[in-house]
C-alpha cells in the first residue's frame, strides 16, 4: 500500500464522511423520513416507540433517533437539527470503519486493515446511505463491533460482543436479532472453543444481549404503540412476493451495490478452498449467511436492506487485495481509473447543462425533470469542484503501477464522484429533494384563514408530514377522515393512483414540483360544509 498510508486514510475517511453530510436541508427519501422521529423526540418529547405525530415508523429500533437526537440537541449552537441528526450516521460509519479496521487486523493481518477500509469506502450502494440520516448504518456498526469482539482475545470481548447484539436489536429490531445474535453462539462450537471458559463466555455475552433489551423491551410494552410495532416487526418476516419470483432483481441489487467487494470475497474464498491459510472464513461466512437470510425475510427489495452484506463481505475481500495477481491488479486498477473519470465527467456536463445549456439535449432533459429551475454557477462550490479533479488527475499520476494501489484508487475515485456531486450539484439536489419551500409556502396561505387549526393529511408519508412540522410548525392529522378538521393536504407523487380530489373538497392551494417520474404535487383543500 501506499506511502504514509494512516494518513491517507484519515483524509479519505474525513473527507468521505464529512462532505454531503452537512449543510443540506432534509431530503426526500430516508433522509427526511427518519429524520421526523428525531424532530419528535426534541420537539415533542420521547417515546418508547419512534413515531411522527402519533403514527410508529416501521423497521428499526429507537436507539438510532434517541442517539441522533441526543447529538442533534448538543451541537445545536453549530449545526442545525437536521445536520446534526445526520452527523450520527457518519459517527457510526466511523465506527464502523474503526471495527473493520481492528478486525481485520486481527483475522488476516496489517496489509488487511488498510485495505478493509478502503473497499469499503470504494463500494458504491453505500455511499448514499452514510450521508442521509440511517438507522440502518447502526446495524453495521453494531454488526462490524460484533465480529471484532468475536475474534478479539481480549478478556471483556464477549460482554462487548453481547452488548453489541444488544444495540443491533434496539437500532433494527428483528433484522438485527437475525443478524447479529447467532453470531454470538459461534464460540460454542467445538472447533471455536480455544479456551475452557469459551461455553461460558458465550452464553454470557447471550444473556447481557437479552437483558439490556428487556430493559427496553419492558417499560415499552406499556406503551399504546408497543402493539403496532412489534407487529409490524413480526409481519416483516413473511417476504411479500414469492421468494424464487424475486430472485433475479436480488441479483441486480447485489451485483451493481456490493461491488467491488463480492469479486474480491469470492477470490478470498476460492484461494482458502484450495488451501490458503485465511483465517476466520467459517465466521464470516456465517455473518454472510445471516445477512443474506435477513434480506430475504425482512423488508422489500430496497437497496438499504443490503447494508449488513457489506460486512461480511468487506472483511472477506480484504485478503484478496494483496494477492491478486498482477493482471488482475492492473485491470481492477485501470477499471476504477475508468469508471470513476468518466462518471466525473459525466457530473461536470451536469454541470455545464445546468448552467451555461450545454450540451442541449442533456440542458433539456433536467428542464423536465425541474422546470424553471436555474443553476448559478457559484464560486466556492466551482474552485472545490476544480481542486477536486486536480486532486484526482494528480493521484492517478502519483499511484503506483501494475494495479498495487487498486483499492486506494476505489476508495480515491468514490470520494471525488462524491464531492462534486455534493458540492457543484447541491443547489439542484436542494431544489428537487427538499420540502422547505413547500412548507414555506403552505405555512404562508395558512396564516391568512381562521380555519388552519386542524389540517388532515391524504397520502402524506413520513417524510413529508415531518418536513411539514419542522420547516412551518404544522402538525398534520394521521387520519384523513378526522371529523373537525376543516382543510385537507393531499399529496401525490408518479407512484400513486390519480385522486378525484373534489370528493375531497375546495381547492384552495397547490405546490407541484419536477417532471416525468419526479413529479411531486401537494393540494390544499377546504371541506364543503356537509
Amino acid at each position: 500500500m501506499n506511502r504514509d498510508t494512516p494518513r491517507i486514510l484519515l483524509l479519505i475517511a474525513f473527507l468521505y464522511l464529512l462532505v454531503g453530510t452537512i449543510g443540506h436541508d432534509p431530503w426526500r427519501g430516508d433522509d427526511a423520513t427518519h429524520f421526523g422521529p428525531v424532530f419528535e423526540f426534541i420537539a415533542h418529547g420521547g417515546t418508547w416507540v419512534p413515531q411522527v405525530g402519533g403514527q410508529v415508523v416501521e423497521g428499526y429500533g429507537p436507539l438510532f433517533y434517541w442517539l441522533a437526537a441526543l447529538v442533534a440537541s448538543l451541537l445545536q449552537w453549530l449545526l442545525p437539527l437536521h445536520d446534526g441528526a445526520r452527523l450520527t450516521t457518519a459517527l457510526l460509519m466511523a465506527g464502523t470503519l474503526w471495527s473493520l479496521w481492528r478486525a481485520a487486523s486481527l483475522m488476516h493481518g496489517i496489509q488487511a486493515r488498510t485495505a478493509v477500509v478502503l473497499l469499503t469506502v470504494g463500494s458504491l450502494g453505500l455511499v448514499v446511505h452514510v450521508h442521509e440520516t440511517q438507522p440502518a448504518m447502526g446495524l453495521v456498526a453494531a454488526q462490524a463491533c460484533v465480529v471484532w469482539m468475536l475474534v478479539s482475545p481480549h478478556r471483556f470481548a464477549m460482554p462487548l460482543a453481547g452488548l453489541a447484539a444488544a444495540a443491533a436489536f434496539l437500532f433494527a429490531g428483528l433484522q438485527g436479532i437475525l443478524t447479529t445474535w447467532p453470531l454470538l453462539l459461534f464460540r460454542l462450537l467445538p472447533s471455536q472453543q480455544t479456551s475452557p471458559h469459551s461455553r461460558l463466555q458465550a452464553i454470557g455475552g447471550l444473556v447481557i444481549a437479552m437483558a439490556v433489551c428487556l430493559a427496553w423491551i419492558l417499560p415499552a410494552s406499556a406503551s399504546p404503540d408497543w402493539t403496532a410495532w412489534l407487529a409490524a416487526e413480526v409481519q416483516a418476516l413473511a417476504p411479500d412476493e414469492p421468494v424464487p419470483a424475486r430472485i433475479p432483481d436480488w441479483f441486480k441489487l447485489f451485483g451493481w451495490f456490493l461491488w467491488p467487494l463480492w469479486p474480491l470475497a469470492l477470490w478470498s474464498l476460492w484461494r482458502a478452498w484450495h488451501g490458503a491459510p485465511i483465517r476466520h472464513v467459517p465466521l464470516l461466512l456465517a455473518a454472510l449467511v445471516l445477512a443474506l437470510a435477513s434480506v430475504i425475510l425482512t423488508g422489500g427489495l430496497r437497496p438499504v436492506r443490503m447494508l449488513p452484506l457489506i460486512v461480511p463481505l468487506a472483511l472477506l475481500a480484504a485478503p484478496a487485495v494483496e494477492r491478486l495477481r498482477r493482471g488482475a491488479a492492473a485491470a481492477f486498477d485501470w477499471f476504477a481509473v475508468m469508471a470513476f473519470s468518466s462518471a466525473g465527467l459525466l457530473l461536470w456536463l451536469a454541470w455545464s447543462a445546468l448552467v451555461v445549456q450545454w450540451p442541449p439535449g442533456l440542458a433539456r432533459h433536467f428542464r423536465k425533470l425541474a422546470p424553471g429551475f436555474d443553476l448559478a454557477p457559484g464560486v466556492p462550490a466551482l474552485a472545490l469542484g476544480i481542486m477536486v479533479v486536480v486532486s484526482w488527475i494528480a493521484y492517478l499520476g502519483w499511484r503506483r503501477p501494475s494495479g498495487r494501489d487498486a483499492a486506494l484508487t476505489w476508495a480515491a475515485g468514490m470520494t471525488m464522484l462524491w464531492c462534486i456531486a455534493t458540492s457543484m450539484l447541491a443547489p439542484w439536489f436542494e431544489h428537487t429533494r427538499s420540502y422547505r419551500g413547500a412548507a414555506e409556502q403552505l405555512a404562508s396561505v395558512l396564516s391568512e384563514r381562521s380555519d388552519s387549526g386542524c389540517i388532515a393529511g391524504v397520502g402524506l408519508g413520513h417524510a413529508q408530514r415531518s418536513a411539514m412540522d419542522y420547516f412551518a410548525g404544522l402538525t398534520i392529522e394521521a387520519n384523513r377522515d378526522v371529523p373537525t378538521c376543516p382543510l385537507v393536504l393531499v399529496y401525490t407523487d408518479t407512484r400513486m393512483n390519480p385522486r378525484d380530489l373534489n370528493r375531497l373538497g375546495v381547492e384552495i392551494w397547490r405546490y407541484e414540483r419536477g417532471g416525468g417520474r419526479q413529479r411531486e404535487s401537494f393540494t390544499l383543500l377546504a371541506r364543503r360544509p356537509s
